[in-house]
Protein backbone atom coordinates (compact mmCIF):
# COMPACT_ATOMS: atom_id res chain seq x y z
CA UNK A 1 0.00 0.00 0.00
CA UNK A 2 0.96 3.13 -0.65
CA UNK A 3 2.10 5.33 2.19
CA UNK A 4 0.45 8.92 0.67
CA UNK A 5 -2.89 7.14 0.90
CA UNK A 6 -2.77 5.51 4.19
CA UNK A 7 -1.39 9.09 5.19
CA UNK A 8 -4.66 10.41 4.04
CA UNK A 9 -6.64 7.88 4.90
CA UNK A 10 -5.38 8.36 8.71
CA UNK A 11 -5.70 12.14 8.37
CA UNK A 12 -9.34 11.82 7.21
CA UNK A 13 -10.44 9.35 9.94
CA UNK A 14 -8.49 12.21 12.52
CA UNK A 15 -10.69 14.41 10.90
CA UNK A 16 -13.98 12.47 11.31
CA UNK A 17 -13.40 11.67 14.74
CA UNK A 18 -12.69 15.12 15.79
CA UNK A 19 -16.04 16.42 14.06
CA UNK A 20 -17.87 13.52 16.04
CA UNK A 21 -16.06 14.86 19.62
CA UNK A 22 -17.09 18.53 18.75
CA UNK A 23 -21.04 17.78 17.74
CA UNK A 24 -21.09 15.15 21.10
CA UNK A 25 -19.36 17.95 23.42
CA UNK A 26 -22.18 20.50 21.89
CA UNK A 27 -24.87 18.49 22.10
CA UNK A 28 -24.18 17.68 25.60
CA UNK A 29 -23.98 21.01 26.57
CA UNK A 30 -27.24 22.41 24.89
CA UNK A 31 -29.04 19.48 26.99
CA UNK A 32 -27.51 20.39 29.91
CA UNK A 33 -27.96 23.90 30.14
CA UNK A 34 -32.02 24.06 29.48
CA UNK A 35 -33.87 25.69 32.01
CA UNK A 36 -36.07 23.35 33.91
CA UNK A 37 -38.99 25.25 35.95
CA UNK A 38 -40.95 22.84 38.78
CA UNK A 39 -44.42 24.47 40.62
CA UNK A 40 -45.07 23.39 44.27
CA UNK A 41 -48.13 24.40 46.42
CA UNK A 42 -45.65 24.87 49.66
CA UNK A 43 -42.78 26.30 51.22
CA UNK A 44 -41.29 22.77 51.70
CA UNK A 45 -41.60 22.69 47.66
CA UNK A 46 -42.60 18.79 48.36
CA UNK A 47 -46.08 18.96 46.75
CA UNK A 48 -46.21 19.77 42.90
CA UNK A 49 -49.24 22.06 41.24
CA UNK A 50 -49.96 23.46 38.18
CA UNK A 51 -53.29 24.81 39.02
CA UNK A 52 -53.94 27.54 41.96
CA UNK A 53 -57.19 29.57 44.15
CA UNK A 54 -56.99 33.49 44.19
CA UNK A 55 -54.47 34.68 46.76
CA UNK A 56 -52.11 30.84 46.69
CA UNK A 57 -48.40 31.67 46.44
CA UNK A 58 -46.92 29.75 43.59
CA UNK A 59 -43.57 28.48 45.08
CA UNK A 60 -40.91 27.96 42.15
CA UNK A 61 -37.29 25.40 41.70
CA UNK A 62 -35.43 26.13 38.63
CA UNK A 63 -32.34 24.63 37.11
CA UNK A 64 -30.64 24.52 34.24
CA UNK A 65 -27.69 21.94 35.96
CA UNK A 66 -25.02 24.53 35.40
CA UNK A 67 -25.28 27.60 36.53
CA UNK A 68 -24.42 28.07 40.31
CA UNK A 69 -23.39 30.30 42.87
CA UNK A 70 -25.07 32.01 46.07
CA UNK A 71 -26.55 34.88 43.95
CA UNK A 72 -29.74 36.31 43.04
CA UNK A 73 -31.41 35.35 39.41
CA UNK A 74 -34.72 36.87 37.61
CA UNK A 75 -37.21 35.00 36.48
CA UNK A 76 -40.13 36.12 34.32
CA UNK A 77 -44.31 35.07 34.90
CA UNK A 78 -46.85 36.56 31.76
CA UNK A 79 -50.67 36.32 31.74
CA UNK A 80 -51.00 34.77 28.34
CA UNK A 81 -54.63 35.97 28.04
CA UNK A 82 -54.12 39.50 29.58
CA UNK A 83 -50.39 40.13 28.63
CA UNK A 84 -49.55 41.91 32.40
CA UNK A 85 -45.99 40.50 33.14
CA UNK A 86 -44.21 40.71 36.69
CA UNK A 87 -40.30 39.97 37.51
CA UNK A 88 -39.81 37.65 39.92
CA UNK A 89 -35.93 36.78 41.64
CA UNK A 90 -35.12 33.53 42.91
CA UNK A 91 -32.03 32.65 45.20
CA UNK A 92 -29.38 29.92 45.05
CA UNK A 93 -29.84 27.37 47.82
CA UNK A 94 -28.02 24.93 49.53
CA UNK A 95 -27.96 22.16 47.15
CA UNK A 96 -25.88 23.10 44.09
CA UNK A 97 -27.55 24.25 40.76
CA UNK A 98 -31.09 24.67 42.13
CA UNK A 99 -33.00 28.28 42.84
CA UNK A 100 -35.60 28.53 44.26
CA UNK A 101 -38.63 31.88 45.05
CA UNK A 102 -42.46 32.25 44.91
CA UNK A 103 -45.20 34.75 43.79
CA UNK A 104 -48.98 35.46 44.37
CA UNK A 105 -51.61 35.06 41.82
CA UNK A 106 -54.66 37.51 42.45
CA UNK A 107 -57.98 38.94 40.84
CA UNK A 108 -56.81 42.03 42.15
CA UNK A 109 -54.21 43.96 40.63
CA UNK A 110 -50.32 43.49 39.94
CA UNK A 111 -47.53 44.29 42.29
CA UNK A 112 -44.56 43.26 43.24
CA UNK A 113 -44.06 39.54 42.91
CA UNK A 114 -48.04 39.62 42.28
CA UNK A 115 -49.63 39.03 38.57
CA UNK A 116 -53.46 39.39 38.16
CA UNK A 117 -55.07 36.07 36.63
CA UNK A 118 -58.87 35.82 36.29
CA UNK A 119 -60.47 32.39 37.21
CA UNK A 120 -59.46 29.49 34.30
CA UNK A 121 -56.51 32.27 32.65
CA UNK A 122 -53.27 30.96 32.35
CA UNK A 123 -49.88 32.09 32.69
CA UNK A 124 -46.29 31.43 31.63
CA UNK A 125 -43.33 30.80 33.92
CA UNK A 126 -39.33 31.54 31.88
CA UNK A 127 -36.52 31.13 33.37
CA UNK A 128 -32.98 31.62 31.97
CA UNK A 129 -30.29 31.54 34.68
CA UNK A 130 -27.80 30.72 31.84
CA UNK A 131 -28.65 33.68 29.78
CA UNK A 132 -28.39 31.72 26.77
CA UNK A 133 -30.66 30.42 24.21
CA UNK A 134 -32.04 27.80 26.10
CA UNK A 135 -34.97 29.15 28.08
CA UNK A 136 -36.78 26.94 29.81
CA UNK A 137 -40.97 27.46 31.10
CA UNK A 138 -43.81 26.08 33.11
CA UNK A 139 -47.46 27.20 32.79
CA UNK A 140 -49.83 27.43 35.70
CA UNK A 141 -53.51 27.93 35.63
CA UNK A 142 -55.49 30.13 37.89
CA UNK A 143 -58.93 27.75 38.96
CA UNK A 144 -60.64 29.91 41.93
CA UNK A 145 -63.63 27.61 42.23
CA UNK A 146 -66.35 30.12 40.19
CA UNK A 147 -68.56 28.11 38.78
CA UNK A 148 -69.55 30.50 35.55
CA UNK A 149 -72.59 32.18 35.78
CA UNK A 150 -74.93 33.77 33.57
CA UNK A 151 -75.50 37.72 33.49
CA UNK A 152 -79.00 39.10 34.22
CA UNK A 153 -80.47 42.08 32.16
CA UNK A 154 -83.10 44.51 33.61
CA UNK A 155 -84.24 47.38 30.70
CA UNK A 156 -85.84 50.28 31.84
CA UNK A 157 -87.94 53.61 30.78
CA UNK A 158 -86.50 56.11 33.35
CA UNK A 159 -83.01 56.99 34.92
CA UNK A 160 -84.50 55.81 38.37
CA UNK A 161 -84.65 52.26 37.00
CA UNK A 162 -87.91 50.95 39.00
CA UNK A 163 -90.31 51.01 35.62
CA UNK A 164 -89.01 47.65 33.16
CA UNK A 165 -89.56 48.15 29.77
CA UNK A 166 -89.03 46.43 26.51
CA UNK A 167 -90.74 48.44 24.55
CA UNK A 168 -89.12 52.02 23.18
CA UNK A 169 -90.23 54.87 21.22
CA UNK A 170 -88.06 56.39 18.91
CA UNK A 171 -85.24 58.51 20.59
CA UNK A 172 -85.87 56.94 23.49
CA UNK A 173 -83.09 55.94 26.01
CA UNK A 174 -82.85 52.41 27.23
CA UNK A 175 -81.90 52.20 30.31
CA UNK A 176 -79.65 49.24 31.44
CA UNK A 177 -78.77 47.19 34.88
CA UNK A 178 -76.62 44.37 34.97
CA UNK A 179 -75.20 41.58 37.10
CA UNK A 180 -74.26 37.82 37.00
CA UNK A 181 -73.71 38.31 41.22
CA UNK A 182 -69.94 37.75 41.34
CA UNK A 183 -67.76 40.72 39.55
CA UNK A 184 -68.02 43.45 40.89
CA UNK A 185 -66.47 47.38 40.73
CA UNK A 186 -65.10 48.90 37.48
CA UNK A 187 -66.64 49.74 34.28
CA UNK A 188 -67.34 46.94 31.37
CA UNK A 189 -68.54 46.59 27.73
CA UNK A 190 -71.68 44.70 26.94
CA UNK A 191 -73.21 44.65 23.35
CA UNK A 192 -76.42 45.94 21.79
CA UNK A 193 -76.97 44.33 18.35
CA UNK A 194 -79.78 45.37 15.71
CA UNK A 195 -81.42 41.74 14.74
CA UNK A 196 -82.61 42.72 11.49
CA UNK A 197 -79.84 44.43 9.61
CA UNK A 198 -77.15 43.69 12.45
CA UNK A 199 -75.56 46.82 13.20
CA UNK A 200 -74.22 46.97 16.43
CA UNK A 201 -72.54 49.67 19.37
CA UNK A 202 -70.84 48.64 22.48
CA UNK A 203 -72.48 50.29 25.63
CA UNK A 204 -69.97 51.00 29.33
CA UNK A 205 -72.02 49.94 31.93
CA UNK A 206 -70.08 50.38 35.55
CA UNK A 207 -70.42 49.32 38.84
CA UNK A 208 -69.82 52.51 41.19
CA UNK A 209 -71.19 50.92 44.41
CA UNK A 210 -69.43 48.14 44.49
CA UNK A 211 -72.29 45.90 44.82
CA UNK A 212 -72.19 43.52 41.18
CA UNK A 213 -74.71 45.73 39.41
CA UNK A 214 -73.48 47.23 36.83
CA UNK A 215 -75.89 50.48 34.79
CA UNK A 216 -75.51 51.86 31.99
CA UNK A 217 -77.71 53.57 28.79
CA UNK A 218 -78.10 53.93 25.12
CA UNK A 219 -80.37 55.52 22.36
CA UNK A 220 -82.32 53.59 20.17
CA UNK A 221 -83.93 55.55 17.06
CA UNK A 222 -84.16 55.79 13.34
CA UNK A 223 -80.94 57.68 12.60
CA UNK A 224 -78.13 56.24 11.63
CA UNK A 225 -75.33 54.57 14.25
CA UNK A 226 -73.95 55.84 16.08
CA UNK A 227 -71.62 53.63 18.64
CA UNK A 228 -69.39 56.64 19.72
CA UNK A 229 -72.64 57.83 21.31
CA UNK A 230 -74.22 54.62 22.25
CA UNK A 231 -77.20 54.94 19.58
CA UNK A 232 -78.06 52.27 18.16
CA UNK A 233 -80.14 52.22 14.61
CA UNK A 234 -83.25 50.56 14.97
CA UNK A 235 -86.36 50.99 13.00
CA UNK A 236 -90.21 50.67 13.88
CA UNK A 237 -91.00 47.18 14.64
CA UNK A 238 -87.16 45.82 14.37
CA UNK A 239 -85.65 43.70 17.77
CA UNK A 240 -82.39 44.38 19.20
CA UNK A 241 -80.06 41.75 21.48
CA UNK A 242 -78.03 43.27 24.62
CA UNK A 243 -75.82 40.62 25.57
CA UNK A 244 -73.52 41.12 28.84
CA UNK A 245 -70.95 38.56 29.91
CA UNK A 246 -69.26 40.29 32.73
CA UNK A 247 -66.81 38.05 34.28
CA UNK A 248 -65.71 36.98 30.55
CA UNK A 249 -66.08 33.68 31.24
CA UNK A 250 -68.44 32.12 28.47
CA UNK A 251 -71.70 32.12 30.04
CA UNK A 252 -73.64 35.53 28.30
CA UNK A 253 -76.74 37.11 29.09
CA UNK A 254 -79.28 38.53 27.11
CA UNK A 255 -82.28 40.68 26.77
CA UNK A 256 -84.20 41.21 23.54
CA UNK A 257 -85.81 45.23 23.16
CA UNK A 258 -88.57 46.03 20.63
CA UNK A 259 -88.57 49.49 18.53
CA UNK A 260 -92.34 50.44 19.07
CA UNK A 261 -92.10 53.81 17.96
CA UNK A 262 -95.24 56.00 17.47
CA UNK A 263 -97.58 56.19 14.09
CA UNK A 264 -98.19 60.11 14.87
CA UNK A 265 -95.96 62.46 16.61
CA UNK A 266 -96.84 66.11 17.93
CA UNK A 267 -95.38 68.70 15.91
CA UNK A 268 -97.67 72.15 17.86
CA UNK A 269 -100.23 72.20 20.13
CA UNK A 270 -101.07 75.68 21.73
CA UNK A 271 -103.36 77.80 23.62
CA UNK A 272 -104.65 80.48 21.32
CA UNK A 273 -107.21 83.62 21.17
CA UNK A 274 -108.22 85.30 18.29
CA UNK A 275 -105.47 82.88 16.28
CA UNK A 276 -102.98 84.49 18.68
CA UNK A 277 -100.49 81.92 20.49
CA UNK A 278 -100.43 82.43 23.87
CA UNK A 279 -98.97 79.53 25.60
CA UNK A 280 -97.51 76.31 24.22
CA UNK A 281 -98.31 73.24 25.76
CA UNK A 282 -96.00 70.77 23.94
CA UNK A 283 -93.76 69.99 27.18
CA UNK A 284 -96.75 70.06 29.54
CA UNK A 285 -97.49 66.64 29.93
CA UNK A 286 -97.27 65.72 33.60
CA UNK A 287 -100.62 66.44 35.64
CA UNK A 288 -98.65 66.35 38.66
CA UNK A 289 -96.67 69.33 38.14
CA UNK A 290 -97.57 70.95 34.65
CA UNK A 291 -95.20 74.16 32.98
CA UNK A 292 -97.90 75.72 31.91
CA UNK A 293 -100.01 78.64 33.68
CA UNK A 294 -102.67 80.05 31.53
CA UNK A 295 -104.58 83.52 32.12
CA UNK A 296 -106.54 86.31 30.16
CA UNK A 297 -108.85 84.89 27.39
CA UNK A 298 -108.79 81.87 25.48
CA UNK A 299 -111.20 80.74 22.72
CA UNK A 300 -108.98 77.79 20.97
CA UNK A 301 -106.60 74.74 22.02
CA UNK A 302 -104.79 73.80 18.15
CA UNK A 303 -102.88 70.59 17.93
CA UNK A 304 -100.45 69.61 14.82
CA UNK A 305 -99.42 66.23 14.73
CA UNK A 306 -97.25 64.85 11.96
CA UNK A 307 -98.75 61.01 10.46
CA UNK A 308 -95.66 58.56 10.20
CA UNK A 309 -97.14 55.39 8.81
CA UNK A 310 -98.03 57.36 5.73
CA UNK A 311 -101.89 56.85 5.69
CA UNK A 312 -103.87 59.94 6.44
CA UNK A 313 -106.05 61.14 9.66
CA UNK A 314 -109.08 59.27 10.34
CA UNK A 315 -111.62 62.27 11.00
CA UNK A 316 -114.35 60.17 12.21
CA UNK A 317 -112.08 58.23 14.81
CA UNK A 318 -110.03 60.86 16.06
CA UNK A 319 -110.66 63.78 18.55
CA UNK A 320 -109.88 66.29 20.59
CA UNK A 321 -111.63 67.22 24.10
CA UNK A 322 -111.18 69.67 26.72
CA UNK A 323 -111.46 68.78 30.13
CA UNK A 324 -111.33 70.34 33.54
CA UNK A 325 -110.07 68.39 36.44
CA UNK A 326 -112.02 69.24 39.91
CA UNK A 327 -110.41 66.77 42.37
CA UNK A 328 -111.11 63.33 40.93
CA UNK A 329 -113.62 63.88 38.58
CA UNK A 330 -113.27 65.15 35.31
CA UNK A 331 -115.49 67.70 33.53
CA UNK A 332 -116.16 68.54 30.37
CA UNK A 333 -115.51 71.80 28.76
CA UNK A 334 -118.17 72.68 26.28
CA UNK A 335 -116.95 73.43 22.77
CA UNK A 336 -117.04 72.14 19.07
CA UNK A 337 -113.45 69.98 17.13
CA UNK A 338 -112.92 70.93 13.49
CA UNK A 339 -110.22 68.58 11.63
CA UNK A 340 -107.88 69.58 8.43
CA UNK A 341 -105.77 66.61 7.28
CA UNK A 342 -102.92 66.39 4.22
CA UNK A 343 -100.26 64.01 3.25
CA UNK A 344 -98.36 63.42 6.44
CA UNK A 345 -99.80 65.46 8.96
CA UNK A 346 -103.14 66.54 10.45
CA UNK A 347 -104.48 69.57 12.41
CA UNK A 348 -107.59 68.72 15.39
CA UNK A 349 -109.16 72.09 16.88
CA UNK A 350 -110.96 72.71 19.83
CA UNK A 351 -112.64 75.93 19.92
CA UNK A 352 -114.02 76.81 23.40
CA UNK A 353 -117.57 78.13 23.41
CA UNK A 354 -118.21 80.37 25.51
CA UNK A 355 -114.57 81.46 25.63
CA UNK A 356 -112.72 81.86 28.84
CA UNK A 357 -113.31 85.62 29.59
CA UNK A 358 -112.27 86.47 33.65
CA UNK A 359 -113.98 89.64 33.17
CA UNK A 360 -117.39 87.71 32.24
CA UNK A 361 -116.46 84.24 34.26
CA UNK A 362 -115.37 86.12 37.47
CA UNK A 363 -112.38 83.73 38.13
CA UNK A 364 -115.28 80.38 38.24
CA UNK A 365 -112.97 78.83 35.91
CA UNK A 366 -109.64 78.73 37.49
CA UNK A 367 -108.36 75.44 37.98
CA UNK A 368 -106.14 72.63 36.14
CA UNK A 369 -107.47 71.60 32.73
CA UNK A 370 -106.59 68.58 30.28
CA UNK A 371 -106.04 68.24 27.07
CA UNK A 372 -107.12 64.91 25.26
CA UNK A 373 -106.42 63.98 21.78
CA UNK A 374 -106.56 61.18 20.10
CA UNK A 375 -105.09 60.15 16.52
CA UNK A 376 -105.94 57.79 14.44
CA UNK A 377 -105.35 57.04 10.85
CA UNK A 378 -106.80 55.17 8.52
CA UNK A 379 -104.92 52.15 9.03
CA UNK A 380 -105.88 51.74 12.31
CA UNK A 381 -102.45 53.65 13.90
CA UNK A 382 -103.36 55.13 16.94
CA UNK A 383 -102.05 57.50 19.78
CA UNK A 384 -102.91 59.29 22.79
CA UNK A 385 -101.81 62.40 23.59
CA UNK A 386 -102.23 64.29 27.03
CA UNK A 387 -101.50 68.16 28.17
CA UNK A 388 -102.42 69.92 31.41
CA UNK A 389 -102.23 73.22 32.17
CA UNK A 390 -103.35 75.80 35.38
CA UNK A 391 -105.64 78.57 34.27
CA UNK A 392 -105.34 81.02 37.08
CA UNK A 393 -106.83 84.99 36.99
CA UNK A 394 -107.20 85.42 40.50
CA UNK A 395 -103.92 87.48 42.41
CA UNK A 396 -102.16 85.97 44.66
CA UNK A 397 -102.43 87.25 48.56
CA UNK A 398 -100.23 89.78 49.79
CA UNK A 399 -97.07 87.92 51.57
CA UNK A 400 -96.16 88.75 55.16
CA UNK A 401 -92.66 90.12 55.57
CA UNK A 402 -90.48 91.68 57.67
CA UNK A 403 -86.59 93.07 58.17
CA UNK A 404 -84.70 90.32 59.13
CA UNK A 405 -81.22 91.94 59.60
CA UNK A 406 -79.65 95.21 59.48
CA UNK A 407 -75.78 95.60 58.52
CA UNK A 408 -74.95 99.40 59.51
CA UNK A 409 -71.27 99.36 57.90
CA UNK A 410 -72.71 98.73 54.43
CA UNK A 411 -76.66 100.42 55.16
CA UNK A 412 -78.24 97.31 53.82
CA UNK A 413 -81.21 95.06 55.08
CA UNK A 414 -82.17 91.69 54.85
CA UNK A 415 -86.06 90.71 54.30
CA UNK A 416 -87.72 87.61 54.66
CA UNK A 417 -91.41 86.45 54.71
CA UNK A 418 -94.34 84.17 53.59
CA UNK A 419 -96.72 84.05 50.75
CA UNK A 420 -99.74 82.62 51.12
CA UNK A 421 -100.13 79.56 49.61
CA UNK A 422 -101.54 79.99 45.45
CA UNK A 423 -102.84 77.56 42.92
CA UNK A 424 -99.88 78.86 40.58
CA UNK A 425 -97.14 78.48 42.92
CA UNK A 426 -94.01 79.02 43.44
CA UNK A 427 -94.38 82.53 43.41
CA UNK A 428 -91.83 85.77 42.87
CA UNK A 429 -91.50 88.11 45.43
CA UNK A 430 -90.26 91.63 44.91
CA UNK A 431 -89.12 94.22 46.80
CA UNK A 432 -89.66 97.69 46.53
CA UNK A 433 -87.41 100.69 48.30
CA UNK A 434 -88.98 104.37 47.73
CA UNK A 435 -90.84 102.59 44.94
CA UNK A 436 -87.84 101.32 43.28
CA UNK A 437 -87.20 97.40 42.86
CA UNK A 438 -84.28 95.63 43.94
CA UNK A 439 -84.72 92.31 42.77
CA UNK A 440 -87.23 89.34 43.12
CA UNK A 441 -86.97 86.24 45.15
CA UNK A 442 -88.79 83.07 44.58
CA UNK A 443 -90.50 81.14 47.42
CA UNK A 444 -89.61 77.54 48.38
CA UNK A 445 -92.07 74.97 48.87
CA UNK A 446 -92.74 76.27 52.20
CA UNK A 447 -93.79 79.15 50.86
CA UNK A 448 -90.87 81.25 52.66
CA UNK A 449 -88.62 83.78 50.88
CA UNK A 450 -85.28 85.59 51.72
CA UNK A 451 -83.52 88.26 49.78
CA UNK A 452 -80.20 89.93 51.46
CA UNK A 453 -78.12 92.62 50.68
CA UNK A 454 -81.27 94.77 50.12
CA UNK A 455 -79.30 98.66 50.22
CA UNK A 456 -81.04 101.58 51.65
CA UNK A 457 -80.96 105.30 50.41
CA UNK A 458 -79.69 108.03 53.41
CA UNK A 459 -82.40 109.47 54.93
CA UNK A 460 -85.92 107.68 55.32
CA UNK A 461 -86.74 104.67 53.37
CA UNK A 462 -90.30 103.18 52.86
CA UNK A 463 -90.00 99.35 51.86
CA UNK A 464 -93.06 97.26 50.45
CA UNK A 465 -93.16 93.93 48.52
CA UNK A 466 -95.02 92.34 46.37
CA UNK A 467 -95.70 88.82 44.79
CA UNK A 468 -96.91 87.10 41.28
CA UNK A 469 -97.64 84.07 40.69
CA UNK A 470 -96.51 81.85 37.69
CA UNK A 471 -99.56 82.71 35.83
CA UNK A 472 -98.13 86.45 36.27
CA UNK A 473 -100.84 87.40 38.35
CA UNK A 474 -99.78 90.35 41.45
CA UNK A 475 -100.99 90.79 44.73
CA UNK A 476 -101.29 93.86 46.01
CA UNK A 477 -98.52 96.10 47.04
CA UNK A 478 -97.59 95.39 51.32
CA UNK A 479 -98.34 97.64 54.06
CA UNK A 480 -95.05 100.16 53.87
CA UNK A 481 -91.98 99.68 56.51
CA UNK A 482 -90.37 103.02 57.29
CA UNK A 483 -86.49 103.31 57.96
CA UNK A 484 -84.65 105.79 58.78
CA UNK A 485 -81.07 105.21 57.61
CA UNK A 486 -78.50 108.18 59.02
CA UNK A 487 -74.92 106.75 58.80
CA UNK A 488 -73.69 110.27 59.87
CA UNK A 489 -76.50 110.25 62.80
CA UNK A 490 -75.59 108.81 66.02
CA UNK A 491 -78.73 106.44 66.23
CA UNK A 492 -80.33 104.30 63.30
CA UNK A 493 -83.45 102.20 63.83
CA UNK A 494 -85.71 99.82 62.09
CA UNK A 495 -88.74 97.75 63.23
CA UNK A 496 -88.50 94.16 61.92
CA UNK A 497 -92.38 94.14 61.17
CA UNK A 498 -95.59 96.15 61.95
CA UNK A 499 -95.39 98.06 65.13
CA UNK A 500 -98.16 95.57 66.34
CA UNK A 501 -98.05 93.23 69.26
CA UNK A 502 -99.88 89.90 68.25
CA UNK A 503 -100.55 86.58 70.36
CA UNK A 504 -97.06 85.35 70.68
CA UNK A 505 -95.71 87.52 68.02
CA UNK A 506 -93.43 90.59 69.56
CA UNK A 507 -92.23 93.76 67.85
CA UNK A 508 -88.69 93.56 67.10
CA UNK A 509 -86.29 96.79 67.24
CA UNK A 510 -83.67 96.91 65.47
CA UNK A 511 -80.90 99.71 66.14
CA UNK A 512 -76.88 100.37 66.25
CA UNK A 513 -74.87 103.39 66.91
CA UNK A 514 -71.80 104.93 65.17
CA UNK A 515 -70.09 105.29 68.29
CA UNK A 516 -70.05 104.00 71.62
CA UNK A 517 -72.99 104.76 73.71
CA UNK A 518 -75.77 104.26 76.09
CA UNK A 519 -79.49 103.04 74.89
CA UNK A 520 -82.69 103.76 76.81
CA UNK A 521 -85.95 102.22 75.39
CA UNK A 522 -88.97 103.23 77.31
CA UNK A 523 -92.51 102.31 76.07
CA UNK A 524 -95.54 104.67 77.55
CA UNK A 525 -99.19 104.32 77.44
CA UNK A 526 -101.20 107.51 75.86
CA UNK A 527 -101.40 109.12 79.16
CA UNK A 528 -97.87 109.42 79.56
CA UNK A 529 -97.19 106.48 82.37
CA UNK A 530 -94.32 104.78 82.13
CA UNK A 531 -94.97 100.69 80.61
CA UNK A 532 -91.72 99.50 80.45
CA UNK A 533 -88.17 100.53 80.54
CA UNK A 534 -84.58 98.98 79.40
CA UNK A 535 -81.03 99.84 78.96
CA UNK A 536 -78.47 98.76 77.89
CA UNK A 537 -74.86 99.60 75.99
CA UNK A 538 -74.15 99.36 72.46
CA UNK A 539 -71.01 99.19 70.13
CA UNK A 540 -70.76 100.76 66.54
CA UNK A 541 -71.06 99.21 63.35
CA UNK A 542 -73.43 96.43 64.94
CA UNK A 543 -77.20 95.88 64.80
CA UNK A 544 -79.07 95.16 67.91
CA UNK A 545 -82.48 93.78 68.36
CA UNK A 546 -84.90 94.66 71.10
CA UNK A 547 -88.28 92.73 71.53
CA UNK A 548 -91.39 93.68 73.27
CA UNK A 549 -93.55 91.41 73.88
CA UNK A 550 -96.80 93.50 75.28
CA UNK A 551 -95.84 93.44 78.97
CA UNK A 552 -95.12 95.85 81.56
CA UNK A 553 -92.01 96.55 84.02
CA UNK A 554 -93.58 93.52 86.59
CA UNK A 555 -94.21 90.84 83.04
CA UNK A 556 -97.93 91.17 82.96
CA UNK A 557 -99.96 91.92 79.46
CA UNK A 558 -100.48 95.32 79.21
CA UNK A 559 -104.19 96.17 77.91
CA UNK A 560 -104.60 95.45 73.60
CA UNK A 561 -104.30 99.32 72.20
CA UNK A 562 -101.56 102.35 71.03
CA UNK A 563 -98.60 103.18 72.81
CA UNK A 564 -95.69 105.36 72.76
CA UNK A 565 -91.60 104.14 72.20
CA UNK A 566 -88.85 106.49 73.09
CA UNK A 567 -84.93 105.01 72.10
CA UNK A 568 -82.48 106.81 73.71
CA UNK A 569 -78.54 107.13 72.72
CA UNK A 570 -76.34 108.79 74.38
CA UNK A 571 -72.79 109.13 72.95
CA UNK A 572 -69.63 110.50 74.08
CA UNK A 573 -70.32 114.48 73.51
CA UNK A 574 -73.72 113.16 71.86
CA UNK A 575 -77.33 111.99 72.19
CA UNK A 576 -79.96 111.40 69.65
CA UNK A 577 -83.43 109.73 70.39
CA UNK A 578 -86.33 108.35 68.30
CA UNK A 579 -89.79 108.62 68.83
CA UNK A 580 -92.15 105.41 67.40
CA UNK A 581 -96.10 104.50 67.39
CA UNK A 582 -96.31 100.75 69.39
CA UNK A 583 -100.07 98.83 69.00
CA UNK A 584 -101.33 95.84 70.95
CA UNK A 585 -103.87 93.65 69.13
CA UNK A 586 -104.45 90.08 70.78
Amino acid sequence: MRVDVVLKKSRGLIVIFLSLTLITAMTTVAAASVDLVFTYSDSLYSVPAATFDDGDRVYVKVTDNVTTGAGTETISVINDQDGNKISVSVTAGAASKLYYGSFIITSGADAAETIHMTNGQTATITANLGDDEYAGTAQITADYGITPLTDVIWTYSESSRTVEATEFRDGATVYLKVTDTKTKGGTKAITVKNNQIGNTISVNVTDSNGDSFYVGSFIVYSGANDDVNDKLALFHGQTATITADLAADGVSGTKIITAAYLASTVSQIYIKYQDTVLYNLVSSTNRNNPTVFAKGKIDEIYLKVNLLAGAPLNEATSSIVLYKLVDSETEEVSGSQEMNRDTGWAELIFNLSPAFDPDVDEHDRDGLYWVNATVVDTAGNSEDFNFYFIYDTTSPSVPDFQITSYDPTTGSITVSGTTVPDVSDPQEVEIFVNDSSKGTVTADANYQFVKSGIGLAKGTNYIKVQSMDKAGNKSKLSKTLKFAYNPEGLLSVVFRSTHVVRRDSPIGIIYSVTQAAEIVIRVYNLNGKLVKEWKGNASPGVANEWKWYGKNMYEEEVNNGVYICRISAKGSGNRERKIKLLAVLR
